[in-house]
């Protein structure tokens, strides 16, 4: 956002967080609220063909001009000053998927993106909620969003590069952690998983090893309906802690291992006093 943009259309209920305040080189505090780094915005740059005598003349005219020019005025600026460094201005831009280098041409150029969730970049660390969860971020957090407007709210998440989320057991909304407890269950019951491919980088083959009791069980995740979620479903016949490792396109994912419980079966509350489970939960 601009500065001066909240000003201009008189934004009451609008709200800035962590606003904060710079001095600019005059020594004059900066007169609009912001609460990011502020970096240079228009420049004039001349074409080599333009005789240099040109150029400073037309430079030295901006120089002159100040707020109260009818120019200034209608250009809604205070005034020129000799070029900034607008080297953060390009890191920024870069950061934030704005430009980006052409793999063919070896180019940097501005991104067009073909529809409004393409747009949407998140800060290290956080990731884009799917499509879906995108779509009712606004009306889950209770916020109207008119038919004419496309809304989003909270539209990135904090999230480990490839998600480990048990189907239930599990409370993190960011997932299991290298070497957590990832699931703890009684023999026989289900344990499932979903693997969220947070990168969105291309095709993915997610493949786990478990390794139980000097047993090793390999297996491949079920990619679903969305292209970045895959399904695993371990067996849980071995009781005693497990570990299990997650593979995507044959390396070992961060937050891999992970540890998996498996309880022994409690016949006794199923069948009654005089039942025990067999070694394989039976």
């Amino acid at each position: 956002v601009r500065t001066g943009m909240v000003e201009r259309f008189g934004w009451d209920g609008f709200k800035i967080i962590d606003e904060d305040f710079h001095v600019g080189s005059d020594g004059h505090p900066f007169p609009f609220k912001h609460s990011t780094e502020l970096y240079p915005e228009w420049n004039l740059a001349a074409l080599t063909h333009v005789p240099a005598a040109i150029t400073a003349e037309v430079q030295a005219a901006l120089l002159r001009m100040d707020a109260s020019h009818p120019a200034a005025k209608a250009g809604l600026y205070a005034g020129w000053r000799t070029t900034l460094s607008y080297m953060e201005l390009r890191n920024m831009q870069e950061e934030v998927g704005f430009i980006s280098q052409n793999s063919s041409t070896h180019r940097v150029q501005c991104i067009r993106s073909s529809n409004f969730y393409a747009h949407i970049v998140c800060p290290e660390g956080h990731y884009k909620l799917p499509d879906a969860e995108l779509a009712a971020s606004c009306s889950r957090n209770g916020l109207k969003c008119d038919s004419e407007f496309s809304c989003v709210c909270k539209p990135c998440a904090q999230a480990f590069e490839v998600q480990v989320l048990p189907k239930s057991g599990y409370s993190s909304p960011i997932g299991c952690a290298k070497m957590d407890i990832c699931g703890r269950v009684e023999q026989g019951t289900p344990l499932e998983y979903v693997i969220r491919d947070n990168r969105r980088g291309g095709e993915a083959i997610i493949t786990y090893t478990l390794r139980a009791q000097g047993e090793m069980i390999r297996g491949v995740a079920q990619q679903q309906g969305s292209s970045t979620e895959f399904l695993v479903t371990l067996p849980t016949q071995i009781q005693g802690s497990h570990l299990l490792e997650i593979f995507m396109n044959g390396r070992q994912i961060s937050e891999s291992p992970l540890i998996v419980q498996v309880d022994p079966r409690n016949c006794k509350k199923e069948k009654g006093p005089l039942w025990d489970p067999t070694s394989n939960g039976e």
